[in-house]
């Protein structure tokens, strides 16, 4: 079931319409022109994203934890935004011997945070899809 909701986020991802800024500049135009094109995603990266964001999953959940203790507001609100995997972009690539899956802040031109870390990368195993290492994305 888990899978299949995964599978479902990327066709509504890849599915939805961003109104590009003209007031940005003409890398942050061009980059939210190419986060619009449909994608597709291979069994292979399917599976590795699939692994990487059921650990994932765990850092979203702490983050939607620590902002019912968070200090400020802002710092609630900047929590609340990092708990939803909606608002970060996916990056999936791989080596001879391993599958690197990153999921970094996404900028969408209107988002409310300018984020800069927050994500995490991972490297699994290419053979077994293990987690091999997860480094912060900075």
């Amino acid at each position: 079931m888990k899978r299949l909701c995964l599978l479902m986020l990327f066709v509504v991802v890849s599915s939805v319409s961003y109104a590009v800024d003209p007031a940005l500049s003409p890398v942050a135009r061009e980059y939210l022109k190419e986060i619009e094109k449909p994608i597709v995603l291979r069994g292979d990266y399917f599976k590795a994203v699939t692994v990487a964001y059921e650990d994932f999953l765990r850092t979203l959940t702490s983050r939607r934890a620590n902002a019912e203790s968070a200090a400020t507001a802002s710092e609630r609100d900047q929590l609340l935004y990092l708990s939803k995997i909606e608002n970060y972009d996916i990056n999936v690539r791989h080596t001879e011997s391993t599958y690197i899956v990153a999921f970094g802040v996404t900028f969408r031109g209107g988002d409310p945070y300018m984020v800069m870390g927050g994500g995490l990368r991972y490297v699994l195993d290419r053979s077994t899809f293990a987690i091999k290492e997860k480094i912060p994305v900075k």
